[in-house]
């Protein structure tokens, strides 16, 4: 939700650490506003224009209240967004779904599969390979074929400089699923920021991050699978530095072996 910035009048964000039924809540300033969110309400049927539940904003209301300048009622919120978590389908009609660890210790690749619609959950996949905290995403190719992409765990960047634990998003990579889903084959690189752009701003670092693809048709009447990223230099966000001529969301095409199996049900 969106309330007016009197709210938060301070720069800084804020998160709650846990809420009544347990999750976070951040509370971060936007220009002459502030942003409220989130929740995570499970819906039986897609919609083309998801809206927020009654409930689910006065959950908000609630539970941000005793962190605000002062309390939020109905009439205060000026816009209210809401979105649509997709899960995965697998071509056999079973339902995946991966999560980033929250912790600084869990750099894992997480799987779970659900052959009964979501009622029992089953991990196939646990590898330390990811860098904790940063967006991760599954994703299925024209061909069925299924990748992970987000940033690795690693301690050097391209060119050799040691990057502490918030700085691993200079690379993005894909990780490839081996047919039975429990392994992880070879990965490709996605992006090197490093060794594409050469370095950072004195003192920054490059981020690439928040990779998510999607199977769609283009006009030439092919399934195609396209990547979309965000490329940018951390004091752009933490400096209010200017933007490089390389900042941006990326585009990109994945291609795989098979051929396009037409229309998959997400």
């Amino acid at each position: 939700i969106v309330l007016d910035r009197s709210f938060q009048p301070s720069d800084s964000a804020i998160m709650v650490p846990r809420t009544d039924d347990g999750r976070i809540l951040f509370v971060i300033p936007w220009h002459e506003r502030v942003l409220v969110g989130t929740t995570d309400t499970p819906v039986d049927q897609p919609q083309l224009e998801p809206r927020a539940f009654p409930e689910e904003i006065e959950f908000i209301l609630h539970n941000a209240g005793s962190y605000l300048d002062h309390d939020p009622t109905r009439a205060d919120v000026l816009s209210v967004f809401a979105g649509l978590r997709p899960l995965v389908r697998d071509t056999d009609g079973s339902l995946l779904f991966t999560a980033r660890g929250g912790g600084a210790s869990e750099n894992a690749m997480r799987l779970w599969r659900s052959a009964d619609g979501g009622a029992s959950w089953e991990k196939l996949l646990d590898q330390p390979q990811i860098r904790a905290g940063s967006p991760v995403s599954l994703n299925r190719c024209a061909d069925g074929a299924l990748y992970f992409a987000g940033n690795p765990h690693r301690k050097t960047d391209s060119l050799g400089r040691a990057l502490r634990s918030n700085d691993m998003r200079e690379t993005l990579l894909l990780w490839p699923l081996a047919p039975d889903l429990r392994s992880l084959l070879d990965p490709i690189m996605a992006r090197d920021c490093a060794a594409d752009f050469g370095p950072a701003l004195p003192g920054s670092i490059w981020i690439a991050d928040h990779p998510v693809g999607l199977t769609v048709r283009l006009a030439d009447g092919r399934w195609r699978h396209v990547f979309c990223y965000r490329v940018l230099d951390r004091d752009e966000v933490a400096r209010d530095a200017p933007t490089t001529p390389y900042t941006g969301t990326y585009v990109e095409e994945v291609l795989s072996d098979g051929e396009g199996g037409g229309l998959w049900e997400f």
